[in-house]
């Protein structure tokens, strides 16, 4: 992970033994490096972790007078503003700026980044996320004593911070696989939000959180403009996405699948002259495998395949993944992780394929969603797709009375649906489809997905076009039935590249283009093909639709590890779980057939491991 952090105490008391622990905490790869300094009273400390890649020289970063320091993880776009030499760095910027504006500088930052201010003049910090969050930062504020941190888990290296379980985080972890809106796993530490910032006044302390940022919920959609408009305009603002992830003299790569959004990434680096490195994680026998592979033989990429045919990594993996993110999303969800080493040997920047799905791509615009009628009806499906459409099938409504013991259960029992309500209540104000998409985003990308970001910017940067503030304000915008269904992402990538465009891709393996007759007539031929080769019984074994087979994985060689987990003295003695349960369960999940048994068993294994890591020591 990269991102800031911090220590403030209003009393006068030394931060320096909470700030070096929580420096020892973020520090888990030898890619990593951390700096922090105290100020000479030891009552404020500032710090950075990070890949060592933008911004590398040392930091805080103070102007000339000392008054002010600045630490900033992360990238700022910084095309037609002042200051824009990229000769100088975003710290020194954001000092210049800060001068000049105050707090009111964060309507004008744009980028991904997480940034800390420390005024020494008027004793206050301002701590920022950036629009839509994509660097974590949890804080604390307690006993007079305001800290803030990239992960949970180092700010209970703090005496004042207790390791107290929020037990509605607790309820959404298990129903969704996932946190929701601001919680984390305790009750003294909250997520600061995507376009918001903290104030932290040290003389008074007073701790203030407010919205500098937000999408115009008034702006009319752009139905003045035709598709073929449209999409010329989206790969236009692509290309200038990519661009911007790509300038300086730092080596750019990507993780290839075999999807859509890492391909329109290549496509666009080719429309810049850019051929980068490639890399390819996964079962040498899965469509990622097979289809990145196709892609990168067209476009002359240098492909580099990282391959697991079996699931004894995740045995090595679990603890890492853990620590770098908390557990936020269970270890079901780390795969590539063992490709980090081999990224950074042939990359600086990762150019990732994050929210490539999202608003491009209108995979959320589902009719279910859109003929919900009222604010009821719409969080009922909203509750019922982050269940069993958005995320890995999880746990049924008796599921979830049967886990916890009886007593938890009267005390957790609606919180989740309850919680999911106030997270859906920002975005109430918006039309849909915008509506929808915007809470996906947020909730769901971001405090879910996002955390794939998290492990791998402990080894390299990670450059995130689809989310480039000019394509977000385009493509939003744009009715919903010219992005539904992948029909815009297929028109951009046929623009920029069609040989590209006749390449299958792992969705369904027919070719992402927005040719209607050519991508029918492929659909057709298969169909032909695949029936001969049952005719002639030469029919080959269909490639594996996942990259990796945690379920299969779960059943043979992380068996015995599942079980030291589930079946653990320490887990029966927590009293959140019930035993008689969890031995049904797993015994769902070894006999097959039941597709959420994964999305129920994988939470609980994570839970239990984060409290053994984290609240047990």
């Amino acid at each position: 992970m990269s991102g800031v952090f911090g220590v403030f105490d209003a009393r006068s008391r030394s931060v320096t033994a909470t700030a070096e622990a929580i420096a020892e905490r973020l520090h888990h790869l030898s890619t990593q490096q951390v700096q922090f300094e105290a100020s000479p009273s030891a009552c404020e400390a500032l710090g950075r972790v990070d890949a060592g890649v933008y911004n590398a020289a040392p930091q805080p970063v103070w102007n000339e007078a000392c008054s002010l320091a600045v630490v900033f993880a992360g990238r700022l776009i910084r095309d037609g503003v002042e200051d824009g030499d990229p000769a100088r760095s975003d710290a020194h910027y954001l000092l210049s700026l800060y001068a000049r504006e105050g707090v009111a500088m964060c309507a004008r930052l744009r980028g991904s980044f997480a940034l800390a201010l420390y005024d020494a003049i008027r004793r206050w910090v301002i701590v920022v996320a950036d629009r839509m969050g994509t660097f974590p930062i949890y804080y604390a504020h307690r006993e007079g004593r305001f800290l803030f941190a990239p992960n949970q888990h180092p700010l209970l290296c703090d005496p004042f911070i207790p390791a107290a379980i929020d037990l509605t985080a607790l309820a959404q972890y298990m129903r969704f696989q996932q946190l929701l809106h601001d919680t984390s796993f305790f009750e003294a530490i909250k997520l600061l939000r995507g376009g918001h910032y903290l104030l932290y006044d040290i003389a008074h302390d007073h701790l203030t959180e407010a919205c500098y940022w937000a999408f115009d919920p008034e702006r009319p959609m752009r139905s003045d403009l035709s598709f073929a408009e449209a999409a010329d305009e989206t790969a236009r603002l692509v290309v200038q996405a990519v661009d911007r992830c790509s300038r300086g003299p730092h080596r750019v790569g990507i993780f290839l699948s075999g999807g859509l959004d890492s391909r329109i990434i290549v496509a666009a680096l080719g429309q810049l002259g850019h051929r980068p490195p490639a890399l390819t994680f996964g079962s040498p026998t899965s469509r990622d495998v097979y289809y990145a592979a196709l892609v990168a033989e067209q476009t002359g990429l240098d492909h580099h395949l990282c391959p697991r045919t079996d699931g004894h990594w995740v045995k090595e993996y679990w603890r890492p993944h853990l620590m770098l993110t908390d557990g936020s999303h269970s270890w079901i969800h780390m795969h590539g992780i063992y490709a980090l080493a081999e990224a950074r040997e042939r990359m600086d920047v990762n150019l990732s394929g994050f929210a490539g799905d999202g608003p491009l791509s209108g995979t959320c615009i589902r009719d279910v969603y859109l003929a919900a009628h009222d604010e009821m009806s719409y969080a009922a499906a909203i509750f019922d797709g982050l269940r069993t459409i958005e995320n890995w099938p999880a746990m049924s409504e008796t599921d979830e009375q049967l886990l916890f013991t009886p007593e938890l259960f009267q005390t957790v029992k609606g919180r989740a649906f309850a919680s999911l309500r106030e997270a859906i209540a920002p975005f109430l104000r918006y039309p849909e489809p915008l509506r929808t998409e915007l809470f996906f985003e947020y909730v769901s990308d971001i405090r879910h997905y996002s955390h794939y970001l998290s492990f791998k910017r402990a080894a390299v940067e990670v450059g995130l076009p689809f989310i480039d503030p000019d394509l977000w304000d385009f493509v939003f915008y744009l009715p919903g039935d010219y992005r539904k269904d992948r029909r815009l992402s297929r028109a951009v990538l046929s623009r920029l590249s069609p040989s590209l465009a006749r390449v299958p891709y792992d969705h369904d393996e027919l070719l992402p283009t927005d040719n209607r007759l050519l991508r029918s007539a492929h659909h057709f031929s298969a169909r032909i093909r695949r029936r001969a080769q049952r005719l002639l019984g030469v029919q080959t074994q269909p490639r594996a639709t996942l990259h990796s087979d945690y379920e299969n994985w779960l059943r043979a060689e992380l068996r015995e590890w599942a079980e030291s987990i589930l079946f653990d003295r320490r887990t029966q003695e927590r009293g959140l779980f019930e035993p008689a349960f969890l031995r049904s369960l797993w015994q769902r999940h070894l006999a097959g057939g039941d597709p959420s048994t994964l999305g129920t068993v994988a939470p609980i294994m994570s839970y239990e491991l984060m409290l053994r890591e984290f609240v047990d020591s």
